[in-house]
């Protein structure tokens, strides 16, 4: 989930995208996935059916390390990027 709000702009963080850009469709879909996921991982019988196992606390510090790092590499990379361009909208047009 993470990954669709960092993707949503070039030049905005995925957390100032999520709070500043309003898109009902994008919170349903949000709340929709984060749903599917409760259910993937809460409810046994789910997980059964798709033969999936249970993790266990390591593997959940791996699984969120794994996730906020990929999120912080690209933010930081973002950010570097942003630094990098010239600020246009400060520039005086040419005559």
């Amino acid at each position: 989930m993470a990954l669709i709000l960092a993707n949503r702009s070039r030049h905005v963080s995925a957390l100032r995208a999520l709070f500043t850009r309003s898109n009902p469709a994008l919170l349903v879909i949000l709340a929709l996935v984060t749903v599917v996921l409760a259910l993937l991982i809460a409810v046994p019988p789910v997980r059964q059916a798709l033969q999936l196992g249970s993790l266990t606390p390591l593997e959940w510090l791996i699984a969120i390390a794994a996730g906020l790092s990929s999120i912080a590499w690209f933010e930081a990379y973002r950010w570097i990027a942003r630094r990098r361009e010239p600020h246009t909208a400060l520039a005086r047009p040419l005559r």
